[in-house]
């Protein structure tokens, strides 16, 4: 179910032109199909084309069909086209949430937002001694935790949270429309969430978190070093915390 709740998210996200122009093209096709059946073009068209045999009409009207078929058919596989490409482009190919490009964009666009009754918030954590795992365990053992925690977390998430993969062991969770509080209070729980989950022939595994809220203009770089920092601290602090600021 969260799988099937990220994919909606996602396609919301991604494919909104796309599915815009989608929706376009059908509106028309069943706009044309109405008036051709209220205004009886059909029947119309036919008594035309029995009046005037020598124009041939049925053969244009064929040739404009298999033209009007052949168009449709074609804008329908470039759609599945362009999405498979920024489907490739956005998402991170091991865990399948959105990556460090797409992630940006989405933060930056918040900051840009004009009409924002209540502030956003970016939740940003590190998986701590992820280096060990790797190294003691191996990188399918690494691999398995990165893709466990994001299922874990997602499945306490809220519809409007946005899974990023910054880097490496490293995520982003953009908070959309949610207060600085209300991003602590939420990676407070996925902090313990983390910590209390019991990983397959793994020691306990531990994340550190920071925690910002977005300022309307405010430059990404300069927002992304402050929660950066933040995290940071709550690395020097003994790790496994919530640092907010």
């Amino acid at each position: 179910m969260k799988k099937f709740v990220f994919e909606i998210k996602s396609f919301c996200l991604l494919y909104r032109k796309v599915y815009v122009d989608f929706i376009a093209l059908l509106s028309t096709i069943f706009i044309t199909l109405v008036l051709i059946l209220s205004f009886g073009l059909c029947d119309k068209f036919f008594r035309v084309s029995q009046q005037h045999e020598y124009l041939k009409l049925d053969s244009i009207a064929f040739f404009l069909a298999s033209i009007s078929l052949f168009l449709l058919i074609f804008v329908l596989r470039r759609l599945v086209e362009f999405k498979s490409l920024l489907s490739r482009a956005y998402t991170d190919p091991l865990i399948g949430i959105f990556n460090r490009r797409r992630g940006s964009e989405l933060i930056y666009n918040q900051l840009n937002q004009r009409k924002n009754s209540k502030k956003s918030s970016i939740i940003m954590f590190d998986i701590d001694n992820f280096k060990s795992i790797n190294d003691i365990y191996g990188h399918n053992s690494g691999d398995y935790v990165l893709k466990k925690i994001v299922s874990i977390l997602q499945d306490q998430s809220r519809f409007s949270d946005i899974f990023i993969r910054w880097g490496g062991e490293e995520f982003i969770i953009l908070c959309l429309d949610t207060s600085l509080n209300e991003a602590k209070e939420l990676a407070e729980r996925f902090r313990i969430t983390i910590e209390k989950h019991r990983f397959l022939k793994l020691p306990v595994v531990t994340a550190s978190f920071g925690v910002t809220s977005l300022n309307e203009y405010e430059d990404l770089t300069v927002l992304l070093a402050r929660v950066d920092e933040n995290m940071y601290i709550s690395k020097q602090q003994g790790k496994n915390l919530v640092t907010t600021k």
